[in-house]
């Protein structure tokens, strides 16, 4: 599956600015400030740690292009992703490793590198795709210290695929396990803290002035079971 969404992603770029959605529940606002190099000088150790991580999905080219949306991504971790930066910074000084998540995803797994690629990789969408100006709504991407399956927005309205209620932004999943008095029924989580993630749905089919080209890193957003994408 992730094979399969990797070359899906990788051919997809997107024109002009779209409409505003005039069923926002709010507004974009500021978009993040870019992090001084000063920053970078105060963390090296955590940026290093992070640079390593990510290198193993981003060549060290784009990350060291200062345009790139991959370097503006790593230094969104290192200096102002405050989930990230305390995993990296908690890691067992003997073998490295950062902390586990509190229960991780289902194919990605609880370990603390997997949830800084992931937000990592959401990151990289985020600035590859405001290539021509800030997006609509921010649907909460880039909140450093929330959980990032809480990066979406709840819309009400009728359309596929979740009824009535349509989540919009990056979705995670899970069906509540027994004895549960909703066993079996799927519903969406803001963070891994009760149980583990069971799919990541991407459900972005609202105009939202997404402009530029899906970069190669969302390719490797594990879990991800769907993909919901249109009217840019």
């Amino acid at each position: 599956t992730l094979l399969l969404l990797s070359t899906i992603a990788l051919g997809v770029a997107f024109g002009g600015a779209g409409g505003k959605n005039d069923n926002s529940s709010s507004s974009v606002g500021d978009q993040p400030s870019q992090p001084s190099v000063s920053c970078i000088i105060d963390v090296q150790d955590r940026y290093d740690h992070a640079k390593s991580i990510v290198s193993g999905i981003t060549p060290l080219e784009a990350l060291e292009n200062t345009t790139s949306p991959q370097n503006k991504a790593l230094e969104w971790i290192v200096c102002e992703d405050k989930i990230s930066s305390k995993l990296i910074d908690d890691r067992d000084p003997s073998t490295g490793l950062l902390p586990k998540q509190a229960h991780g995803t289902k194919v990605g797994g609880d370990s603390g590198e997997a949830q800084v690629l992931r937000r990592y990789a959401l990151a990289t969408f985020f600035f590859a795709t405001s290539e021509q100006g800030p997006w609509n709504e921010k649907l909460n991407f880039l909140s450093e210290d929330v959980h990032e399956c809480a990066w979406h927005h709840n819309k009400t309205r009728k359309n596929f695929p979740y009824g009535d209620f349509d989540p919009v932004g990056f979705v995670c999943t899970s069906m509540y396990p027994e004895p549960a008095a909703h066993f079996g029924e799927t519903h969406i989580m803001l963070d891994d803290t009760e149980m583990e993630i069971g799919e990541i749905n991407w459900n972005f089919r609202i105009p939202n002035n997404l402009t530029g080209t899906i970069p190669p890193e969302f390719g490797h957003i594990e879990d991800m079971t769907q993909i919901g994408l249109e009217n840019q």
